[in-house]
């Protein structure tokens, strides 16, 4: 909900994302009054660094896995995300996703899709008009 929170807990688990598993420690944010069985982890800067995480930003892409460690690279794939019409606060989701989308690739492949990916956006509808516009501080 945007609010802070005084973080106070963290716990130490395997987790394991798209086969790459790694025991980690994260910090457990306060529950939420509305469902207190809801649990909520803060995975953060240490685990993209020990799955060698590698963001791309415009692609909504992580690309997660240690080739060091004989892991394949795996892709988490996330909704593509546009700027605002209104503001420069927020970006604003193209299109509703309904599952998050995986694809093992190999480096190689990877290099492939950087120079194919910047073409592809063409085709898909611009929904940024959806995005919440009434944040205002002019």
């Amino acid at each position: 909900n945007g609010s802070s929170s005084k973080l106070t807990h963290y716990s130490v688990f395997e987790i394991g994302v798209l086969g790459i598993w790694r025991k980690i420690e994260a910090f457990v944010r306060p529950f939420s009054d509305d469902n207190k069985e809801e649990i909520h982890l803060l995975l953060g800067l240490p685990w993209l660094h020990t799955v060698d995480a590698k963001i791309k930003i415009k692609e909504s892409v992580i690309q997660i896995g240690d080739c060091e460690k004989g892991e394949k690279i795996v892709e988490i794939k996330g909704p593509k995300l546009v700027e605002s019409k209104g503001h420069k606060l927020v970006l604003c989701q193209l299109k509703k996703m309904d599952n998050v989308k995986y694809e093992e690739s190999s480096s190689d492949e990877s290099e492939e899709r950087d120079s194919e990916s910047e073409e592809d956006s063409s085709d898909e509808e611009d929904s940024s008009d959806l995005c919440i516009e009434g944040i205002s501080g002019k």
